[in-house]
């Protein structure tokens, strides 16, 4: 498997992983003892580092980072409706 292949795969992976950590109840969630602002920045930023590397274009970057903003503000509205969680804002 090529680094990029690698560097997509862990991209694609960190995405779920974020969205199905995002979206578990809160007595069920993991927790790195970080600050919560630091664990999303951490792992926004490993993700996209690793899309980054898997499609390295500038206009793939660009979309990528749009992306994730746009997931991340989804998920904050999701969270609206997941028993025991409430947005970090």
């Amino acid at each position: 498997m090529t680094f990029t292949r690698l560097s997509r795969l862990a991209g694609v992976a960190g995405v779920v992983l974020i969205v199905v950590l995002s979206l578990i109840p809160g007595p069920y969630r993991l927790h790195t003892r970080a600050p919560g602002g630091l664990e999303h920045f951490l792992a926004y930023a490993a993700t996209a580092v690793a899309l980054v590397l898997g499609w390295r274009s500038l206009a793939q970057g660009m979309l990528i980072t749009v992306g994730l903003l746009v997931l991340a503000c989804g998920l904050e509205l999701a969270q609206l409706f997941v028993p025991g969680l409430a947005p970090i804002w």
